[in-house]
């Protein structure tokens, strides 16, 4: 019974914490550009400036540093993390979109649309308060393909991660960071006249 109480108030918090949310903001330049129905837009992700947060220690930490801290399977699978984190911003984006749809770093398209993760916190291995949840800070950036002009920023802030409790949760927070951004910047553009 225990378990069930934990389970149920795990996924009420997950849902009142999403639905709540102001994921994403337009912080400047225009993206009307593409919120074109039918348009391919490009995606990149950039880690280069992220640090990671750690709640246990307080303070954050290099990529790298920070995974050699965690210890060699996290080494080993933040490739597969990362790699399943982007597919499914991906997929979470040409779900909701009613716009432009996303497609791979080696697609040609006008746009590219560059997923920059400034800092991201895996939360605390069991979450029992909002502030033990997961979550990821940064900037979208929609970027001329051939000129590398930056036509418009968007800006997330703490988006969360899953609740769900135990190390086993640790990809799956960064997925639906990934996934609740995706759906906050499509769901900006659709209302894009």
């Amino acid at each position: 019974m225990k378990k069930f109480l934990l389970s149920a108030f795990l996924m009420l918090l997950s849902l009142s914490s999403f639905a709540g949310a102001k994921d994403v903001k337009l912080v400047s330049g225009d993206a009307s550009v593409i919120a074109v129905k039918g348009m391919s837009v490009r995606v990149e992700f950039d880690y280069s400036e992220c640090q990671i947060y750690d709640m246990g220690e307080k303070k954050f930490f290099d990529i790298d540093e920070y995974m050699k801290f965690k210890g060699e399977d996290w080494v080993r699978d933040l490739p597969g993390e990362l790699r399943k984190a982007e597919d499914a911003f991906l997929e979470e984006f040409n779900d909701e979109s009613k716009k432009a749809q996303v497609v791979g770093s080696s697609a040609e398209a006008e746009y590219t649309m560059v997923f920059k993760l400034k800092e991201f916190s895996y939360g605390k291995p069991v979450v029992f308060f909002r502030s033990d949840i997961a979550w990821g800070t940064g900037v979208v950036e929609i970027v001329k393909t051939a000129t590398k002009e930056t036509v418009a920023t968007f800006e997330f802030v703490k988006v969360d991660g899953a609740v769900a409790g135990g190390i086993a949760a640790m990809e799956l927070r960064r997925e639906q960071c990934y996934e609740h951004v995706a759906e906050a910047m499509a769901k900006t553009l659709n209302k894009i006249k």
